[in-house]
């Protein structure tokens, strides 16, 4: 029988065995899905597919679940159109002073 790479810790998985599944599917913690439908893991936690989280790793980065692997790359920021924008401690895009910070460049 052929054992897929855990990707599931076998405390989790309800077997010893861990990816005890035909390939191409691989264990959930509850029975065989196809990997597109398996949670990731890190050390924030579990995350459903399709999630976003912050990178607890990199400053002004997100993360992404899918197809039972995490992806993380640098924010998009909106694009700002002024002199001197201002990117606040603790946030990663910058905004133009005296407009709203959620209303997009145009739309006033």
């Amino acid at each position: 029988m052929h054992v897929a790479q855990c990707s599931v810790p076998p405390e989790y998985s309800g077997s010893d065995y861990c990816n005890a599944c035909k390939p191409p599917k691989v264990f959930n913690g509850t029975h065989c899905v196809p990997p597109l439908e398996c949670l990731c893991y890190d050390e924030t936690g579990y995350h459903k597919p399709f999630d976003k989280w912050d990178d607890p790793n990199q400053e002004c980065s997100e993360c992404v679940c899918f197809n039972n692997a995490i992806s993380c790359y640098p924010k998009i920021c909106p694009t700002v159109s002024c002199e001197n924008p201002i990117t606040p401690d603790g946030e990663c895009c910058p905004y133009c002073p005296g407009r709203d910070r959620f209303t997009p460049v145009g739309i006033e």
